[in-house]
């Protein structure tokens, strides 16, 4: 389709919407190749596309693919695509995923639609690892910490009246 190779990523987002409803698997090599467009709505929306497709061996590649690298919005959906359809050649990349804090949820989720038995003992261990040492802490900014007294920003050790 000419529409999802053209320069304005409206059109290509508008293009690759269109095709969610198609059930062709003529566009498989279209979708395959948008899944790496530069706009994250395009790649996310391709995506969703490819989901009635996972059960081709192709298209089951590409969706694991994604689970390593891109936007996060992207490899959260690659993720729900391969647990609803159950790919079971994602078993170990998620399995792999439930050490990331921002996947771990989806990938557990997936796993446990898939109802593998290797799936579903790592779930398990990570659930029992869980409590005994608690959730791992996504990286990032801490959030601000106030000091006894201080009642936030601006207020310069003062109370407010109310």
């Amino acid at each position: 389709m000419r529409a999802l190779k053209l320069r304005y990523p409206s059109v290509r987002r508008f293009a690759a919407e269109r095709l969610m409803a198609c059930e062709d698997p003529a566009i498989i090599p279209d979708l395959i190749e948008t899944t790496r467009d530069e706009n994250v709505d395009v790649q996310l929306l391709a995506v969703q596309a490819l989901g009635k497709f996972a059960a081709r061996p192709e298209v089951g590649k590409r969706l694991v693919e994604l689970l390593a690298q891109g936007d996060i919005c992207v490899r959260q959906q690659a993720v729900e695509t391969l647990g609803a359809y159950q790919v079971k050649e994602a078993v170990d990349p998620l399995i792999r995923l439930l050490g990331n804090p921002f996947l771990k949820q989806r990938a557990m989720e997936a796993l446990q639609r898939m109802g593998d038995r290797k799936g579903y003992l790592a779930v398990k261990r990570s659930k029992i690892r869980e409590r005994i040492f608690g959730k791992k802490k996504a990286k990032g900014v801490p959030p601000p910490t106030l000091r006894k007294g201080k009642t936030g920003l601006g207020m310069k050790g003062k109370r407010s009246q109310g």
